[in-house]
């Protein structure tokens, strides 16, 4: 193994796990199972442009760390593809 396929897992890895800790600290910041619920509509308004009426943080940072997921996610297959 080379050093840029490893710095290529490392850095996935790294990026994957911090999505699932944006996940856990979401999960802990709501404590409530309706606001998670209710993450699709809310993110959906915030992207239409329509002001939401309780705090965006829950939705946020679920948006975010689901992206860090499927980007470290790619960037694994990608280096397993080319690697």
């Amino acid at each position: 193994m080379d050093n840029r396929t490893f710095a290529i897992q490392i850095v996935a890895a790294g990026i994957i796990g911090f999505g699932i800790m944006f996940w856990i600290i979401a999960i802990a910041y709501s404590g409530d199972i309706a606001s998670i619920a209710q993450t699709p509509q809310q993110i959906w308004q915030f992207v239409c442009g329509i002001p939401p009426k309780n705090s965006m943080t829950v939705p946020l940072l679920l948006s975010i760390g689901t992206i860090a997921m499927l980007s470290g996610s790619g960037a694994l297959w990608w280096q397993s593809r080319h690697g």
